[in-house]
């Protein structure tokens, strides 16, 4: 099979290298399309049996990444993954919010901020993000009003779209990734814990540094399972397949939540484009089930043409 890999140039995200090498290993030819230059190749695009698309941003903006997937829908081209509505909702941070608290699910008290100025109404410290951001990108912590004013008219600035800000929830940082249509099937949930974290003993964060920048100051541990009780376990799938179907997500996803050391446990995000960078968490989740990183993209592979060969799964 011919299989078409888009991504973004210049990004952080190298999953496009782990999908390439997968696809190739695995027998398929590979038609890779920088997401800069999509309009040139929609025509090839549209002649693979399927294309996987982990672009990281679109024209340099984040909150058009689900764009490429538009692009490609009007020309028929079989994606792998979620369909451009459930990217673009699950990428919009303020639209996922709303959409948890209309299925009941825990999620941290929040606001929205699109001009500098406290909301009222949160405590701190709080957590602050831009509202389309992904990879952590500008995730931060304020401490009070000051600081949270300062940050706010900085982000204003630099990312041009609304800020999320929210109380922050201490305790464990956990990823539950979710495969498959008909009957999705969560994977083992994971987490992440700080090893080093900020200076002046403020709450950690896994922000975009810890991830990405190696002078940063932070360090976290690898994703490794998280221990709970079985049944705050089932709680926690069954909540985030209620998500994933209401979303309108397919074939692979996860969902980032936090753990308070109370026992309660809150979902922060969606991500319907989930890293399948080795050592991240969908693949260690899914080593745990015993798969290799080729086996696993092998199902999403599979997932998305079942998908294709059964009308009635699509979404």
């Amino acid at each position: 099979m011919r299989i078409g890999v888009v991504h973004t140039l210049d990004s952080p995200c190298v999953c496009h290298r782990f999908i390439l090498s997968a696809m190739s290993d695995l027998g398929h030819d590979t038609f890779e399309v920088a997401s800069e230059e999509i309009a040139l190749h929609l025509d090839g695009l549209a002649a693979c049996h399927a294309v996987f698309e982990h672009a990281d941003t679109y024209l340099l903006r984040t909150s058009m990444r689900s764009y490429p997937r538009l692009l490609m829908e009007s020309h028929g081209v079989q994606l792998v993954g979620a369909s451009a509505r459930a990217c673009a909702l699950a990428d919009d941070k303020i639209r996922t919010k709303r959409l948890f608290q209309g299925l009941g699910l825990p999620t941290p008290a929040w606001s929205v901020l699109r001009q500098p100025g406290p909301p009222a109404g949160l405590t701190y410290p709080c957590v602050l993000k831009p509202a389309f951001e992904h990879c952590s990108r500008g995730l931060s912590l304020a401490s009070n009003p000051g600081e949270l004013a300062e940050l706010a008219r900085e982000f204003l600035s630099r990312y041009r779209e609304p800020l999320v800000v929210e109380e922050f929830i201490p305790g464990r940082e956990l990823a539950l990734s979710i495969l498959g249509n008909d009957a999705p099937l969560c994977l083992p949930i994971f987490e992440v814990r700080p090893l080093i974290g900020p200076s002046g003993g403020q709450p950690s964060l896994y922000t975009y540094q810890a991830k990405f920048d190696p002078a940063s100051s932070e360090a976290w541990s690898c994703p490794r399972p998280a221990q709970m009780p079985v049944e705050m376990e089932r709680s926690i799938c069954s909540a985030a397949l209620e998500a994933y179907r209401a979303i309108g997500l397919r074939d692979y996803a996860r969902f980032d939540l936090r753990l308070h050391p109370d026992g309660r446990y809150f979902f922060l995000e969606a991500n319907a484009k989930p890293s399948v960078e080795a050592g991240s968490f969908l693949p260690m989740a899914a080593a745990e089930m015993g798969w290799s990183l080729k086996e696993l993209l092998e199902q999403i592979l599979t997932c998305a043409l079942e998908r294709a060969a059964s009308p009635s799964v699509q979404t």
